[in-house]
């Protein structure tokens, strides 16, 4: 048995396994003795468990320190002969005799150093001290007699085995090295390849042949540019590894790989070089990068979708959802996320939904299609339809709910009110006097009134949802075609059954001889069939209404006599409407003719009496060509007169609506006519009561022509005295007024039984007064119908010889808006005519008719330009070919090639050409229009003054600027 001092030393042993290890290990690394041997711990924990093990045994069977005697037979010691087993495995390994020595020293001393440490006393020290040292001893006695009685054939021979086993354990690891695959590099202190694997070789150099790289330095000498500053960061961060992702261009191909670079070290743990290992994931990128695109799609769509989408965890609660479904429920989504879904079913569908989101987690349901009746957060509600399907994941587990939520609140109470409609049309056709029934596209039968249940004695309840003709065995006894059927056919053998029977439009009226119906014989009835309309126009159905005229055709004769006269009348009818209209056209086509031929030399009389004014005449000179544009300008005002009246006539005027100054509206009015007043030393007033908003709604152009129509009357029929303005309203309701006019002047008069011949076009109240004062009577006449488009209505009050007042009325709203600007005439004068033009301008004038390209042409030169001129379309374009022009003044109504056509032709072949202004006899409603559509500028009716023309440069000189 161990002395209680041996069984001391025993457990200090067993217990320190790992100091040892570690002890030794560090002896063996500051004397470079893991050069020759592994750096692996658990290489030396094996050599420390076999060592200790061995000293346990020792301690076990003696008592007392192991001597040595020199008879003594070590080959049979237990020590020794551990001794002698590690020589035979040292010796496999290559391990020499001194160096296995030399290892023992740092063994023994490192089982020495424990004893010391350990905290003994003095005895106990020596005594465990010496008991080592003798251990130790007969260890390197069986180790070296081991040694020593080797042949020299059997140290070859070993040696031998030795090197093939080294051989074959370098080919075994440089086999596997090789076969890895993934590329993998071993990279020098210098960063210089040292050597690679197969799958390395092969994609940067494409060497295929395993192992040719490991023998052929030749081919590994490149460095690795392509990681060159993951290297320096790496060498200069002390750290053992980093791993990181790159992409590498090789050859023609990109790559992606996961890089990871180890420090390798030696033996004695000093560094060696570098192992490279590359990953190749660009597969997985790509996989990656696609999953990720279409989780951004997916994304995109959740969010942009214009349905609501939640998703409902396996507990109900809502994990997700996404802005429209915010929208939809009212509710912030950090509120609405943890929420269970049925919290926002409305109550009186809560249970319902609670049940089938339940058994949908049961996997009792599937899927779900249904209307549901939500609850908003705020508290109100709405109709929406759901989508809900059960999500599961790749392993078949249960992940949750998606729904999609659809507001349908407006489809459904379309619905409702597509019901109600239809109830009511239902009692409407049971309210009809006549038999009525009605079908659907597929003829079913879906409305069937009391007058037809008392006509066939076939209940609506026993007719409703049939088809294939059931509705005609009432009346035939059989299943047939009959006239409501004819709205989807077109068979002639139908017809031929019927006495009469006519196409209007899309109804069918027949008559037809039933010889017996509801037990009466020989009925006579009279049908009606037209076609039942969707929203869209499309047909889904068809209605008929029966009448029995049995009673009516004792007197068919005079029926048939009535008819015929009826369908006479009606053809003359539509004759004349026909003629109508074709008379409307001719006389929309005289007056746009008309308006084009006068104002031609109009232009003509106008522009060279306006250009006349700019000389320097004498006053009767002057006179006379005041005198000759006066005339112009009366006639033009006739001329204009007339088109505004085809105008509304023709329902072609509209009528602005836009806030107006009233008060500046009628001083402007006034002052159009004060010349003419003074000259006959008449005096002009207004007045408006308190009353009256001062900022209205609505056209001030058309209520100044009717207030210039009317002071122009009072004026022309008034010698001595004056005329009145008079303005009264009264609120109608909200901020609607009926604002009143009354026009008193102390005129002539009208006497009363003249009076019904105001307000008609081309009228005045007599021959004698047309010869005396002039006028087409027409002023009058648009007046009345303005007044009526502005919801009002006109009349007069006069006594002959003591004057005569005017009353007109017009609806208006008043407003707080700012009034619109008033467009006042461009004036300038001789000496201003030339000034803010741009000189340079390069102009061509397109005119066929010589007078009028003299006239433009005087204007042009009187405000500093000059002109080429085109007589039609083709010489415009011949025109631009030869140079560049900045503006081109187009006459619309040219031969060969009219103005509209060359336009179109500019601006396709020179997007960025001349800009174009029309100056046009053409001044009918639409034509303005027609000219900006061709791609011009600018539009000028002829008769155009100077100053028209200077405005019209400056426009389209600031938007070639622009």
């Amino acid at each position: 048995m161990l002395s209680i001092m041996m069984k001391g030393l025993a457990e200090l042993v067993a217990s320190h396994e790992d100091w040892l290890m570690h002890k030794v290990l560090a002896y063996a690394k500051g004397s470079g003795y893991t050069r020759y041997t592994s750096t692996l711990a658990e290489a030396w924990r094996t050599s420390i468990s076999g060592l200790s093990q061995s000293l346990l045994e020792c301690l076990k069977n003696q008592s007392r320190v192991p001597e040595l005697l020199p008879d003594e037979d070590y080959t049979s010691d237990p020590i020794a002969t551990f001794g002698i087993l590690e020589a035979k495995r040292h010796r496999s390994r290559g391990v020499s005799l001194g160096m296995f020595l030399g290892l023992m020293k740092y063994y023994r001393q490192s089982y020495i150093d424990l004893v010391v440490q350990a905290g003994f006393g003095i005895e106990e020290v020596r005594l465990f001290r010496l008991t080592v040292d003798r251990f130790f001893d007969r260890i390197e006695l069986g180790f070296c007699t081991e040694w020593n009685r080797l042949t020299e054939n059997q140290t070859i021979m070993e040696l031998q085995s030795t090197n093939r086993s080294m051989t074959n354990e370098k080919n075994k690891y440089l086999t596997i090295f090789e076969s890895i695959r993934d590329p993998v590099f071993l990279i020098d202190k210098e960063n210089r390849i040292g050597n690679m694997n197969q799958a390395a070789s092969e994609l940067f150099f494409g060497i295929s042949v395993p192992g040719s790289t490991y023998y052929d330095n030749q081919t590994t000498r490149e460095s690795f540019s392509w990681i060159a500053d993951e290297l320096v960061e790496l060498d200069a961060s002390g750290q053992m590894e980093v791993i990181f992702e790159k992409q590498i261009t090789i050859g023609k191909g990109i790559f992606q790989f996961q890089i990871k670079i180890k420090q390798m070290l030696d033996v004695s743990e000093k560094f060696s070089g570098k192992i490279v290992m590359l990953n190749d994931i660009t597969e997985r990128k790509l996989a990656d990068e696609a999953l990720r695109d279409s989780e951004l799609r997916l994304r995109t769509i959740f969010d942009t979708s214009g349905a609501g989408i939640i998703i409902v965890d396996t507990k109900g609660q809502i994990t997700q959802a996404n802005q429209r479904m915010t929208e939809l429920f009212s509710c912030p989504l950090e509120a609405m996320i943890g929420t269970p879904y049925p919290a926002f079913v409305h109550p009186d569908e809560r249970q319902e939904g609670t049940r089938i989101m339940q058994a949908m987690m049961e996997n009792k349901v599937d899927t779900v299609h249904t209307q549901r009746h939500y609850l908003r957060k705020d508290g109100s509600d709405f109709w929406g339809y759901l989508n809900g399907r059960r999500m599961v994941g790749s392993n078949g587990e249960f992940t949750g709910l998606l729904g999609i939520i659809s507001d349908i609140t407006d489809n459904k109470r379309a619905l409702e009110a597509l019901r109600d409609s239809e109830q009511r049309l239902s009692d409407i056709i049971d309210f009809l006097p006549d038999a009525t029934f009605a079908v659907d596209r597929e003829g079913k039968v879906i409305a069937w009134n009391r007058a037809i249940e008392e006509m066939t004695s076939v209940q609506k309840a026993e007719m409703m949802g049939k088809n294939n003709f059931a509705y005609t065995i009432p009346f035939y006894g059989e299943r047939r075609p009959i006239l409501i059927d004819l709205i989807f056919m077109d068979r002639k053998e139908i017809e031929e059954k019927y006495y009469y029977i006519l196409r209007k439009g899309d109804q069918l009226i027949a008559e037809t001889f039933i010889p017996m119906l509801n037990g009466r014989k020989g009925v006579f009835l009279w049908g009606i069939a037209s076609p039942l309309y969707d929203s869209g126009g499309s047909v889904v159905g068809a209605i008929e209404s029966i009448r029995d005229i049995s009673r009516y055709k004792e007197n068919e004769e005079d029926l048939q006599i009535t008819n015929r006269q009826l369908e006479i009348a009606t053809e003359h009818a539509e004759q004349m409407a026909e003629q109508a209209r074709q008379a409307n056209a001719a006389k929309s086509e005289f007056l746009a003719n008309m308006s084009h031929e006068i104002r031609t030399p109009m232009n003509a009389v106008i522009g060279m009496t306006n250009l006349l004014l700019y000389e320097n005449l004498n006053p009767r000179q002057k006179e006379c060509v005041e005198t000759i544009g006066n005339s112009g300008e009366a006639l033009l005002s006739i001329i204009n007169n007339i088109l505004d009246l085809s105008k509304i006539e023709g329902g072609m005027m509209e009528l602005e609506h836009q806030p107006f100054a009233l008060r500046s509206t009628i001083e402007e009015s006034l002052h159009l006519i004060a010349a003419i007043a003074s000259e006959k030393g008449l005096n002009m007033a207004y007045n408006i009561d308190k009353n009256t908003p001062r900022v209205i709604l609505g056209d001030p152009t058309r209520l100044r022509q009717i207030l210039i129509n009317l002071l122009s009357n009072a004026v022309k029929f008034t010698e001595k005295g004056g005329v009145v303005i008079s303005i009264f309203s009264r609120k109608l309701e909200k901020d609607n007024y009926e604002i009143h006019f009354a026009v008193m002047d102390t005129g002539i008069g009208i006497p009363e039984e003249k009076l019904g011949r105001l307000f008609q076009s081309f009228s005045q109240v007599d021959a004698s007064t047309t010869r005396r004062y002039g006028g087409t009577g027409l002023g009058l006449v648009i007046s009345k119908k303005l007044v009526e488009m502005m919801d009002g209505r006109i009349w007069v009050e006069s006594e002959a010889g003591k004057g005569s007042t005017f009353h007109f009325t017009i609806q208006a709203n008043s407003t707080l808006k700012d009034p619109i600007d008033t467009l006042k005439p461009v004036f300038c004068s001789e000496a201003d005519l030339q000034k803010n033009l741009d000189h340079d301008l390069c102009i061509l004038l397109a005119e066929d008719n010589k007078v009028n390209q003299m006239v433009t042409q005087r204007m042009l030169n009187k405000l500093g330009y000059s002109a080429d001129v085109a007589v039609n379309g083709n010489e415009v374009l011949q025109a631009l070919e030869r140079q560049t022009y900045d503006v081109i003044l187009m006459d619309v109504l040219m031969p060969e090639m009219d103005g509209l056509e060359a336009t179109k032709a500019i601006r396709q072949r020179w997007p960025d050409g001349p800009k174009i202004i029309a100056m046009t006899a053409s001044a009918l409603e639409g034509d303005r229009e027609k000219c900006m559509a061709a791609g011009m500028d600018c539009y000028l009716t002829k008769p155009a003054k100077i100053e028209d023309l200077k405005s019209a440069l400056l426009f389209v000189a600031s938007k070639r600027n622009n």
